[in-house]
């Protein structure tokens, strides 16, 4: 179940607020980088493939380019990502 949608990054309150800042591809790390206020911010910033522990990508590419098999793809990498990101945590 989705109990929550989307919203923009604000870097006012969000470097301050979050110990992790992911993104999804190049463009947007660049982005958050670029709205850093401090050495510690961009700390934060990691791209979501970076967790991936089966799949080497080095970003989460755009699902709509690859037809139905993209968004399947797309699942596969990001569940892929996500057991990494939770074993990263629970490291920490």
């Amino acid at each position: 179940n989705l109990t929550s949608i989307s919203r923009p990054f604000n870097a006012l309150t969000d470097f301050d607020r979050f110990d992790f800042i992911i993104g999804m591809d190049r463009q947007n790390v660049r982005d958050l980088k670029a709205s850093a206020h401090k050495e510690s911010d961009l700390r934060k910033i990691y791209l979501m493939t970076d967790f991936c522990v089966k799949s080497k990508y080095d970003s989460v590419p755009d699902p709509y380019y690859g037809g139905e098999d993209g968004f399947e793809h797309i699942i596969h990498l990001l569940e892929d990502a996500c057991e990494g990101l939770i074993q990263k945590l629970q490291e920490e």
